[in-house]
């Protein structure tokens, strides 16, 4: 073999090496990539909302003053919203029922809608992937009762009508009485629907009260905590500026 054989065989042999050297640093910076992510959770702190329907015929917390947020990069709307049964009902001062009157009011089941909105309101790192949010609800409650014209089955339930996320509560069965403004005439309906997770900073769930008849309700309350999950990463930039360093350094060699 001449002296030119020699140096080309040489020259393709070395640049062989070089080529499984970078594959191999490669798959290296990837492994290390894998192993350096990490998923991260945060949640925020309980919290306890409770709304009633007043007097203004609409539903609101003008009666509570022990309502909870929940805490940390967080907030949650919550909207109750029903079609009118009464001027008259029960009142729900503090979130506790009691014996109401002619002008405290009373929803109706009838095109009832509670909607569930939380949103992370913090500062994602730059290397956040699968970014979701997740509504936990550990209770969510209404009083309800069944007047004598429209008693039916006297039963009502929980539907979640969330888009993915669809469930119902057992039926409850209820008293029936014609007096909607007492305590009495009330039994609770309490499920608990788990957790539902969406992509992003924010989810959305929405419930709404199914029976074979108008129901007199009031006394709405929800319980839970918000939670955020991501996978973190080093940033390109980083593996990149890794990965230039120990060519460089190679080369070098």
């Amino acid at each position: 073999m001449n002296a030119f054989h020699k140096s080309t065989t040489l020259f393709q042999t070395r640049r062989t090496n070089h080529m499984k050297a970078i594959a191999i640093f490669t798959m290296s910076i990837l492994a290390i990539a894998s192993q350096v992510a990490q998923a991260v959770v945060i949640s925020s702190g309980s919290f306890s909302i409770g709304q009633g329907f007043s007097g203004n015929l609409a539903w609101d917390a003008s009666e509570i003053a022990n309502n909870t947020s929940p805490t940390g990069d967080f907030s949650l709307a919550v909207n109750m919203s029903s079609n009118t049964f009464s001027s008259g009902g029960p009142k729900f001062v503090n979130r506790v029922l009691a014996d109401g009157g002619i002008s405290d009011g009373s929803g109706d089941s009838v095109n009832s809608l509670a909607t569930l909105t939380a949103n992370y309101t913090g500062v994602l790192p730059g290397g956040a992937t699968n970014v979701q949010t997740t509504l936990v609800i550990d209770s969510i409650s209404i009083y309800a009762g069944a007047h004598s014209a429209f008693a039916g089955d006297a039963q009502v339930q929980w539907s979640e009508t969330t888009a993915g996320n669809t469930g119902a509560s057992p039926e409850q069965n209820l008293i029936v009485n014609t007096n909607f403004g007492l305590l009495s005439s009330y039994t609770q309906l309490v499920w608990n629907p788990g957790e539902a997770a969406a992509s992003g900073t924010n989810s959305i769930r929405t419930f709404v009260l199914l029976a074979d008849n108008d129901r007199y309700i009031d006394g709405f309350e929800v319980t839970g905590r918000i939670e955020l999950s991501y996978t973190e990463v080093p940033e390109p930039a980083s593996l990149a500026g890794l990965g230039l360093s120990a060519l460089l350094l190679r080369r070098r060699r």
